[in-house]
């Protein structure tokens, strides 16, 4: 069944954001009468990495679905540059659900990284990170397998290339992962808790690659319980507690002059 479109916010058709490339107005989510996100104002910028960090239940992941319309939103909107995320405008104060195909035409721009990796097991490391460009953008088979190869070689697994993912570590699959999602070539990277399903000892190698594509440019936001990899690879951190992003600054100052107990307990660790 179709959701049914979002109430919008106030003076939303006259306001038409150009300059983020994702930007929320009062962004809300409920699921069975408990509203998750609570009036969500977000931005994030071009060739700039923001951490979401929080408590569970916060509302961190439910946020990031949002923001490629693997949730649908009950309020408000979110726009990916200057178009509506999941939704067109009927008129100025109407909003409609998208099509299959323009959902899926904006998916392709805006890459995902899930925690639980979501490789397809019967295929190979080569052919998972092939895939999307090949069915997907409909790229010459060669010329797909031969990026797959060198996004493999980036997060150092060019030697796993012909392994199946059950053959590979949790760190080896996320990798995989990060590479699949790079394939698609995203004007934007996702990232779900991407170490949180990892053994201890496997969380390095996956930051490490995560840091490289901060190092880089790559335009992010990560969803992570990692306090030290948002710290070493955030343009800015956004903290989020009971459905509401309740503060946001740099990397480098948050914890020492927030107010909030839990990031205050968090700077007080060092």
């Amino acid at each position: 069944m179709t959701a049914a479109a979002p109430r919008m916010p106030e003076a939303a058709a006259r306001h038409t954001p150009q300059s983020a490339v994702v930007r929320c107005r009062d962004v809300r989510k409920s699921f069975r009468g408990l509203e998750v996100l609570r009036g969500i104002d977000f931005d994030a910028y071009d060739r700039r990495v923001v951490s979401i960090i929080g408590p569970s239940g916060s509302g961190k992941s439910t946020l990031l679905r949002c923001l490629n319309h693997l949730e649908t939103i009950d309020a408000g909107e979110i726009w990916f540059k200057d178009e509506l995320v999941g939704y067109r405008r009927r008129s100025a104060d109407v909003l409609q659900e998208a099509s299959h195909a323009e959902i899926a035409r904006m998916r392709a721009r805006i890459g995902m990284v899930f925690q639980n990796f979501n490789l397809f097991g019967h295929m190979s490391a080569l052919d998972n990170v092939a895939s999307g460009p090949i069915h997907v953008k409909g790229a010459p088979r060669k010329q797909a397998r031969d990026r797959a190869l060198a996004l493999l070689e980036r997060v150092g697994l060019a030697e796993k290339a012909r392994s199946y993912p059950r053959e590979l570590s949790g760190g080896q699959q996320q990798r995989v992962a990060i590479a699949r999602a790079l394939a698609m070539e995203p004007e934007l990277l996702l990232m779900d808790e991407p170490t949180s399903s990892l053994d201890p000892e496997l969380v390095g190698e996956v930051s490490e690659v995560i840091r490289a594509l901060a190092s880089a440019g790559t335009t992010m936001i990560v969803v992570t319980h990692e306090i030290p990899l948002a710290r070493d690879i955030s343009d800015e951190i956004a903290f989020m507690a009971d459905g509401r992003v309740q503060e946001r600054g740099p990397a480098q100052t948050l914890f020492s002059s927030s107010q909030q107990p839990w990031l205050r307990k968090l700077a007080q660790r060092g």
